[in-house]
């Protein structure tokens, strides 16, 4: 005699094998991590890092009443990432923040630096003495473990009178607490 085959007869077997794969594929990409990076052109030319930190954040010591302050470093010491640094009354929130005068710090709200070229010359888009040069940073989103953003702006040699422009740069500093 023939046995036929029922689906109901392996049907707990069944149920117990698509639940696992749902909570497998389920659990595999809620775990997925957000990665830092940060890439921009300078004067047209790619530059990408695949690391990017908030170095430093919080606010300013001892000021009433009180600002913020945010630093955020891509790559490694030496090379030639750059740092971008801003200022705000209120936490550090996603908005824009430009060149124009920090009325708190007389600092520019947002500066550029760190940029070395091929030769190690050291760049940075605002110095006491210099003209202001335009910076333009977008926060898009600040989370309790990144911040994401994009900017662009003009940097001058630290030791010179020669200039670049920044465009394109994007990215996602890791907050590391």
């Amino acid at each position: 005699m023939k046995k036929h085959f029922f689906v109901s007869d392996y049907l707990p077997a069944i149920c117990i094998l698509l639940i696992s794969a749902f909570i497998f594929v389920s659990c595999s990409k809620s775990n997925s991590q957000i990665q830092g990076y940060m890439k921009y052109k300078v004067d047209g030319v790619s530059e990408n890092f695949d690391t990017c930190y908030v170095t430093l954040m919080g606010q300013f010591p001892n000021s009433t009443p009180p600002f913020y302050y945010c630093s955020i470093a891509s790559g490694w010491y030496g090379n030639n990432g750059i740092i971008i640094t801003f200022y705000n009354d209120n936490d550090i929130t996603a908005k824009q923040y430009t060149e124009a005068f920090f009325s708190r710090t007389k600092l520019p709200a947002a500066i550029l630096g760190g940029y070395k070229d091929s030769n190690d010359k050291l760049y940075i888009s605002w110095q006491y003495g210099w003209p202001n040069y335009p910076v333009k940073l977008d926060i898009k989103e600040v989370s309790s473990t990144y911040i994401k953003g994009s900017f662009s702006g003009r940097m001058r040699m630290v030791s010179g009178t020669t200039e670049v422009d920044i465009t394109e740069g994007e990215f996602v500093a890791l907050i590391k607490r």
